[in-house]
């Protein structure tokens, strides 16, 4: 049996999770878990399809718990085989992240996926200002997502309306920021670190950071550290996972 670590999921269970320590190739076709740290500029899905591509038959099921836009980096939970069913232990997590917001532009996507449509210069901002709107970021928020999500509106993907120039809106949900900290020490460039629940969506507090501050702000850039006790230093990179020598390779 291929080394694993075993570990103790929230309903008390334990499940086989296969981290970047070891050598051996993960059983994906008998089920696992993995932590990946998903690279800049592919989907979520683009992973789960490298996967099933090259390293197990394509009726393999894969499943993750959370996903991370194309332009963030970072942890991402994969489930396989006969452990898909185990993924609602971990999508109920809390997230952790860290970034940078822009502050003084406006992008329609709240990050870069979008070109700039306006510049509002941030002007004179004092630490009190800002720590301010911190905190008005923090604790039990309504937000409305970004038309450019995956959310189902009308039956359709909200960032299909998006790009074919719907200026449709999303109903604010929920949020959940259980801690934010910002570093302001290289304006107009935002450090941060947040703790959050599932369904906050970042780019809805760098584009309201930058409103109640009365100047723009979009998402420069989104890192998720931690699902819940999973960190993303024990991920596996996709590189090295592909590069593993796996039995019955397709690659």
């Amino acid at each position: 049996m291929p080394a694993h670590l075993v570990i103790s999921a929230p309903s008390g269970s334990d499940f086989p999770f296969w981290d970047a320590h070891h050598t051996e190739a993960p059983d994906l076709s008998g089920g696992c878990l993995l932590l990946i740290d998903k690279p800049y500029g592919c989907s979520s899905f683009d992973v789960i399809r490298s996967l099933q591509r090259f390293r197990c038959n394509r009726n393999v099921r894969i499943g993750h718990a959370g996903t991370l836009d194309p332009l963030a980096t970072g942890l991402l939970i994969l489930a396989t085989a006969r452990l898909t069913k185990e993924i609602g232990h971990f999508q109920g997590l809390p997230k952790r992240y860290t970034g940078r917001i822009c502050l003084g532009y406006d992008r329609p996507s709240y990050d870069l996926e979008t070109p700039i449509c306006r510049h509002i210069p941030p002007g004179e901002l004092s630490k009190e200002a800002l720590d301010t709107v911190r905190r008005s970021l923090t604790g039990e928020l309504l937000l409305r997502p970004p038309l450019h999500s995956a959310i189902r509106t009308e039956g359709v993907r909200a960032y299909k309306l998006a790009r074919g120039g719907s200026d449709h809106s999303l109903e604010p949900r929920a949020m959940t920021v259980d801690q934010f900290e910002i570093d302001a020490n290289h304006l107009p460039e935002l450090g941060f670190e947040i703790r959050c629940s599932k369904g906050t969506y970042i780019r809805s507090i760098a584009a309201v950071f930058g409103e109640r501050l009365g100047c723009g702000a979009y998402l420069s850039a989104l890192r998720r550290t931690a699902i819940g006790p999973y960190e993303v230093n024990a991920a596996w990179t996709m590189d090295r996972l592909l590069d593993l020598s796996w039995p019955g390779s397709q690659r």
